[in-house]
């Protein structure tokens, strides 16, 4: 299956795009957006600052393997900033141009719903993130969402909050705060709440809400990583950079062998676009595996930072099936950190949903940490509610 350190596809990030070529004109966008409510007192540095100080603390402890508290609070005023639309560049212009050599699947079909559960995908209109006021004067800090797992999925995100609801009362509040707001694309109330708490996933939130986790984020330091002893099968493995976008029909099949092979995980794990493969490459994080000269593999990610991290947020790590469970995943991430560009406090970090178990349990033995996750703010998973529903 493949082998993830993270669950596919954010389709929200900031760093993310609908098309690269779209970058700019959305980014400027999310500034008039931000600009307009900051004016109106709603964004204010001072907001960001008790939204950052509710935060600190539990991240500190969370990255204060990696990190000190002083780092920490940096990163996340960087993130709560980034999300808010404030001092953000234009995404780089992707440096791959899908080759019409591959013909037209490499460039016009991406396989089923393929890549829509995470930073910005194709078609996921995202609004810049706001703080809201809510309850007893507290804030939080709020992304609108479109999709979720390659399908429509209106929610909304909650990054930073100066206080997690403790019951009924404090989290009808909280909604009826985040309905105010807005109002999804197709007129629909955003109703499913995902909550970002740091800790591991043992930590629930300390409330009297029913809470269920959906996304585990782990991460581990780059440096770690490199200065471990090498494992095993490195020597079968190496890295490159590609010229082009040739190799997606190859890519999808991988996934399509993967769907087959795992049905349940594969209705929750979808491949990226050809559009997301190019901004990795943009980010220079794009790179084919080969295991003994031959294609075995795709990984991918960007450089960015988030809820404390900083460095490499890993998107993509895919092997074919005649390539699993040889324990070449780990040779595979160690030359792709082999060839990147790092700085000495870098971090490498993906998603992995609970569900995943296998994945999950994989990761924290490779040494990897659990620095925190999502919980949806309701007794059950609403995600895997509405494919149960679509009989997905």
């Amino acid at each position: 299956m493949p082998t993830h350190l993270e669950t596919h596809n954010d389709p929200d990030l900031p760093s993310r795009g609908a098309g690269m070529r779209r970058a700019g004109a959305r980014l400027s966008a999310r500034r008039a957006e931000s600009d307009a409510t900051r004016a109106a007192g709603a964004e204010g540095g001072d907001a960001v600052a008790r939204c950052v100080a509710a935060a600190a603390e539990s991240a500190a402890t969370a990255l204060g393997r990696w990190l000190t508290p002083e780092t920490v609070r940096a990163r996340l005023e960087t993130h709560a900033f980034a999300l808010l639309g404030a001092d953000l560049t234009a995404t780089p212009e992707a440096s791959l141009e899908t080759d019409p050599a591959a013909g037209p699947d490499a460039a016009a079909e991406t396989g089923p719903e393929a890549g829509t559960d995470g930073p910005a995908a194709s078609g996921n209109a995202m609004s810049a993130g706001m703080i809201l006021t809510w309850g007893s004067g507290e804030l939080a800090l709020v992304e609108r969402r479109t999709s979720a797992e390659s399908r429509p999925f209106p929610h909304a995100l909650c990054w930073y909050l100066t206080r997690m609801p403790q019951d009924a009362a404090e989290s009808a509040a909280l909604r009826a705060a985040i309905a105010a707001a807005g109002l999804s694309g197709d007129g629909a109330a955003i109703d499913p709440i995902a909550i970002f708490r740091h800790g591991p996933l043992e930590n629930a939130p300390a409330t009297a809400i029913p809470v269920t986790p959906y996304k585990r984020w782990i991460a581990g330091a780059v440096g770690e990583l490199l200065g471990a002893a090498p494992p095993a099968g490195v020597e079968r493995v190496t890295i490159r950079r590609p010229p082009d976008l040739s190799f997606y029909p190859s890519y999808r099949r991988m996934y399509e062998a993967f769907w087959r092979a795992e049905p349940a995980l594969g209705r929750r794990i979808g491949m990226e676009e050809p559009e997301q493969l190019a901004m990795h490459a943009s980010h220079d994080g794009l790179r084919l595996i080969e295991v003994d000269g031959e294609l075995a593999g795709v990984i991918g990610g960007f450089r960015h930072c988030e809820v404390g991290l900083g460095g490499w947020r890993l998107e993509e790590r895919v092997l074919d099936e005649r390539f699993r469970g040889q324990g070449l995943a780990a040779a595979a991430l160690r030359r792709y950190v082999e060839s990147l560009a790092c700085a000495a406090q870098d971090l490498i970090w993906g998603t992995i949903l609970v569900e995943h178990s296998a994945s999950l349990r994989s990761a924290l033995r490779l040494g990897r940490v659990d620095i925190g996750g999502l919980w949806w703010l309701c007794d059950h998973d609403p995600v895997r509610a509405a494919l149960d529903r679509a009989g997905c």
